[in-house]
């Protein structure tokens, strides 16, 4: 119970601290076009959560961020499990996934502003992203198989689909949904972010950038720091609700 307290203490003094050293900076500056003042922006948030067009588009956000995120882990999956079967489609998708990992957001997003409309953008552009993430998850699970489990369901002349139920689902299980989660926090962030710059009719980032072009830098900050909070919010839900499911298998993925 004291780990636990000293844990909630710990949070709670790193929440001052940052409250307390953006106030010192916001009035050493003394600019709120540069840094606004918490108080600023607590009433910002204040502003917004009462505006029924606000909490419109946010639900607009968050229904194409579980979409991409529903997406990824799917086609994620499947592509993870060719991997783990096939060691020739592995190396074909080494350089694909490769060149996804190290390529800039802001270059695919603008590449997909040239083939797709503003509102499917963010969608395409964080399955593209979150792809890498999941198809290594899952293929990590593979290498972490116990050879001499396959070895006895070869004793057993068990079918493929029985080997795959009882021992390779098992294996990749953890690995599965620790990339579930790492993908659910990029989701979030890719999504955003392709919605400031393809600018459809509804969204946080549409806001966010019209805030930004108007100078308008408290409501910038209390946009993101609703966001952030929905995003930890179901962050935290999903990771509770792996924990409680699969408690120790969960951590054992992480490793």
């Amino acid at each position: 119970m004291k780990s636990k307290q000293k844990k909630i203490f710990a949070y709670l003094f790193s929440i001052f601290f940052i409250t307390l050293s953006w106030s010192i900076f916001a009035k050493i500056i003394d600019s709120k076009l540069i840094l606004p003042t918490p108080l600023d922006v607590f009433y910002t948030i204040i502003n917004l959560c009462t505006k029924n067009i606000f909490w419109q588009n946010v639900l607009v956000t968050m229904g194409r961020t579980f979409s991409a995120f529903f997406i990824s882990i799917f086609v994620g999956f499947i592509l993870g499990i060719f991997c783990g079967y096939s060691e020739f489609f592995n190396s074909f998708l080494k350089i694909p996934l490769a060149i996804i990992r190290v390529t800039p957001v802001i270059s695919v997003i603008l590449l997909i502003l040239f083939w797709f409309k503003s509102g499917t953008v963010p969608i395409v552009t964080s399955v593209l992203m979150s792809l890498p993430i999941m198809i290594t998850s899952i293929h990590k699970g593979f290498s972490k198989i116990d050879n001499s489990l396959l070895q006895m369901a070869k004793v057993f002349n068990l079918t493929k689909i029985q080997v795959f139920k009882n021992i390779v689902l098992k294996s990749i299980t953890p690995f599965f949904w620790n990339g579930v989660l790492s993908t659910f926090g990029l989701s979030w962030k890719v999504v955003i972010a392709s919605e400031v710059l393809s600018l459809p009719a509804k969204s946080v980032g549409t806001i966010l950038q019209k805030s930004q072009l108007h100078l308008e830098a408290q409501e910038v900050f209390a946009i993101t720091i609703i966001i952030v909070c929905i995003s930890f919010i179901f962050e935290r839900l999903l990771d509770f609700f792996i924990k409680k499911t699969f408690g120790k298998n969960y951590e054992n993925g992480t490793k």
